[in-house]
C-alpha cells in the first residue's frame, strides 16, 4: 500500500503540474485521488492496530471514539461514494472519445473539471451530512466497529440506513454500467480499428487499450460487487459475520485502488519512453 501511494503521488503532481492537460489526465488524476483516500483509510487503520498491538482489546472502546477514527470513517464513506462513479464517468468518457473522435467537445479538459468538481462536491457533501447525523443527531460518538466506518448493523440507525440505502444500489449500478461500457468500448475499439486498416488486425495502441479495458473491468466486479452483497445483508441481516466485513474492507474494495495505480503508473513511464525515444530520433 505504501508503494501504491507513493506511485500515486507521483501521478497527481505530475499531471497536475503539467502545462497541457487532457480530458483523459484529469480523469487519471481524479481517480488517483480517490485512491489516495482508499490509501489514507488503510494506512490509519493498520497504524491503529499497530500502535495498540497486544492492549488492543483494552483500549478498542477508546479508539473508536478518538477524532482519527471518525476521519477515517469520513475518508472511507467519501471514497465508497464518489469512486464508482469516477470510476464509469471516465469509461463512459473515454468510449465517446473513441466513438466520436472528430468531436472536440468530448475531449474538452473543462467539461471535464466540471463533471469531477461535481461529482466530488455532491460526494463529499452527502458525507459530510451522514457523518454529521451519526454523531450528533443519533448522538453517537463511539463507531460501532475498529474498522471505523458507518458500515454495519443498520438496526437502531437511521443514519446508518441511509448510507447503505444510497451506496448498494449505487455501487451495483454502475459495476453493472462500467462493465457493459468497457463491452461497448471493446467492439468500437475493434470497429474503429477495421475500418482505419482494412482488416481484422488489431494495432499495438488498440491492443493496449483492449488489455486496460479487461483489467478495469475485472478490477470493478472483484471490488464492487462482493461489497454490494455486504452492503445487502447489512440491511437484511440483524446478524452476520464480522469477519466477512473485515476481509471485504481490508482486502476486496481497495482491489481498485492497487490496480489503478498500476495500470496508470506503466502507461505514463511508457508514454514518458516514447516521448524520450522520440526526441532521440529527431536529434539523430
Amino acid at each position: 500500500m505504501c508503494f501504491n501511494l507513493i506511485a500515486l503521488s507521483f501521478i497527481v503532481i505530475t499531471l497536475a503540474f503539467s502545462e497541457k492537460s487532457t480530458g483523459y489526465d484529469i480523469t487519471v488524476l481524479c481517480v488517483s485521488i480517490c485512491d489516495i483516500l482508499c490509501g489514507t483509510y488503510l494506512v490509519t487503520v493498520i497504524s491503529a492496530n499497530t500502535h495498540y498491538q497486544g492492549i488492543f482489546y483494552t483500549q478498542e472502546q477508546h479508539w473508536r471514539g478518538t477524532f482519527f477514527c471518525h476521519l477515517a470513517a469520513n475518508i472511507f464513506s467519501m471514497f465508497t461514494m464518489i469512486t464508482p462513479s469516477m470510476l464509469y464517468f471516465g469509461t463512459y468518457s473515454r468510449y465517446l472519445v473513441i466513438k466520436y473522435p472528430f468531436e472536440k467537445k468530448y475531449k474538452n479538459s473543462k467539461r471535464v473539471w466540471i463533471a469531477w468538481s461535481v461529482i466530488l462536491s455532491v460526494g463529499l457533501c452527502v458525507t459530510l451530512l451522514l457523518w454529521l447525523s451519526y454523531r450528533f443527531v443519533e448522538n453517537t460518538s463511539i463507531l460501532e466497529t475498529p474498522l471505523c466506518t458507518l458500515v454495519g448493523s443498520t438496526l437502531g440507525s437511521i443514519t446508518k440506513k441511509v448510507q447503505t440505502g444510497l451506496i448498494l444500489p449505487l455501487c451495483t449500478s454502475i459495476c453493472v454500467a462500467t462493465v457493459c461500457t468497457n463491452i461497448f468500448l471493446f467492439l468500437e475499439v475493434r470497429a474503429s480499428s477495421s475500418r482505419s486498416l482494412g482488416n481484422k488486425s488489431l494495432s499495438d495502441r488498440d491492443k493496449s487499450i483492449i488489455i486496460q479495458i479487461s483489467i478495469i473491468s475485472v478490477s470493478n466486479i472483484l471490488c464492487w460487487i462482493p461489497s454490494s452483497v455486504v452492503y445487502l445483508l447489512t440491511l437484511v441481516l440483524s446478524q452476520y459475520p464480522m469477519s466477512m466485513l473485515t476481509w471485504t474492507i481490508i482486502a476486496v474494495v481497495p482491489i481498485n485502488s492497487i490496480v489503478n495505480p498500476s495500470l496508470f503508473l506503466g502507461m505514463k513511464l511508457k508514454h514518458a519512453v516514447k516521448s524520450h525515444s522520440g526526441d532521440k530520433n529527431k536529434d539523430t
